[in-house]
Order: structure tokens, then C-alpha cells, then sequence
């Protein structure tokens, strides 16, 4: 491949999914470009592209950015996993939040709410960690309204966090308390409580594209 359709390549990257790659990235761009032009037997770098900007897109077309994107993002993750931001959250963040929610609902004389989004969620630790907190801070959580949406660019992640099943790795930074305060064994694996599980939805999210109107609490994405 040219170093001029590489640069073609670059651009597309972040233009539809809103990946920038850095220099030290292009050849494992490159080289995963060039893996899905062998197994589709296309016949040159060219044909992958002009794949890749069908348009309309078809469904071929959607599949191979999604094998681009399970390429080129990160799914690694655990629960809790940025310490400082947590505890920004759960100490300053958060409960000044609550207040003004709750002072907001009382003059209106509505149920408080609480909208959460957490961007680039990859597969869930994030989304429901931000759950969990919320139900250890708000002590009259059942008279809240709470929706958390965890989105990622990634589908194959986002099926996984609605599994809402763990192994022994994602726990990395908890207690074992935890696991048995928030999840039930399931087999080799962690099922998380119904509860918190009600609190997230999932949903494939391409911020390039995404027009949210909602007010929401922002989390550091992962990407």
C-alpha cells in the first residue's frame, strides 16, 4: 500500500469512527487492513477502501468496520479502574449532584432523577461502577429515578456488558466483598445483582454520529 492511500486510510479512520491514529499506529493499521483484504480475497488495497465507503453502506460494508473497530479499540477494563476519578465522583461530584436533584424534584414535587452517561464504556466495568456507587450514595435510592447508558463504538463489547458477566480479572481493584455484595458466581464467572443490572442500558454509540440532547454527567471514556 502507498504511503498517499494510507493517508486516505488515516483520514476515513477518523472521520467515520473518530479514531486518530498516532504515527506508531499506522503499520498495525496497515497490517490489519491488509489481514482483511486476504480473507476477503479482494484484490488490492484500493478494492478495501472503496468497500469501506460504499455508498449506501451495505451490510458487508458495516461488517468490515466493525471488524475494524474490534481492531482498533480498547476493551480493557476493570471495576473501579480510575481510582482518582471515583473518588472525584464520590466525594465532590456526585453528592453535590444529588442535592440539586433533589432540591430541583422537591419544588416541582416530582421523584428526583438522575441521568448517567458513561462514553466509551467497552464492555460495562465503567457503566456499572458508576451504578454501584450511586446505590451506596443515595439512601433513599428507591425513590430515585436512575438510568445509566453505557455506549461504546464497539457492538462486540457492548453485548458482553449487557451480559452483565464477569471473570476473576475484571475484579482486579475490588475486595472480594464486593464480588459477593454486588454479583453472584456463576460457574467460573460473576453475575452482576439484578438491581444494579436495571440501572445501565447499553447501546452501540459512535460519538462522530451521536446527537445527545440530554443533560448527563459525563465519565472519562476508555478509549
Amino acid at each position: 500500500m502507498n504511503d498517499l492511500l494510507m493517508a486516505r486510510y488515516i483520514r476515513l479512520v477518523a472521520t467515520v469512527l473518530g479514531i486518530r491514529q498516532r504515527p506508531q499506529e499506522y503499520d498495525s493499521l496497515r497490517q490489519q487492513i491488509n489481514q482483511r483484504i486476504k480473507t476477503l480475497r479482494l484484490g488490492d488495497p484500493e478494492a478495501y477502501y472503496n468497500l469501506l465507503i460504499t455508498d449506501p453502506p451495505t451490510s458487508q460494508s458495516q461488517a468490515e468496520w466493525q471488524k475494524l473497530v474490534q481492531a482498533l479499540t480498547t476493551t480493557e477494563t476493570y471495576f473501579f479502574r480510575d481510582r482518582n476519578q471515583f473518588s472525584l465522583l464520590r466525594d465532590d461530584i456526585l453528592p453535590d449532584l444529588i442535592d440539586a436533584k433533589r432540591r430541583q424534584a422537591m419544588g416541582q414535587g416530582q421523584a428526583p432523577s438522575l441521568r448517567i452517561w458513561s462514553v466509551g464504556c467497552a464492555t460495562g466495568e465503567e457503566a456499572y461502577s458508576l451504578a454501584i456507587l450511586l446505590h451506596e450514595l443515595l439512601a433513599d435510592y428507591d425513590c430515585w429515578d436512575v438510568q445509566i447508558v453505557g455506549t461504546d463504538i464497539n457492538q462486540q463489547a457492548i453485548q458482553q456488558a449487557q451480559s452483565g458477566i464477569y471473570t476473576d480479572e475484571s475484579f482486579r481493584a475490588t475486595t472480594p466483598d464486593f464480588q459477593r455484595r454486588y454479583f453472584r458466581r456463576q460457574w467460573d464467572s460473576w453475575l452482576i445483582n439484578p438491581e444494579i443490572h436495571q440501572l445501565v442500558t447499553f447501546q452501540p454509540g459512535n460519538l462522530v454520529r451521536l446527537n445527545a440532547a440530554v443533560p448527563m454527567v459525563y465519565s472519562t471514556p476508555q478509549h
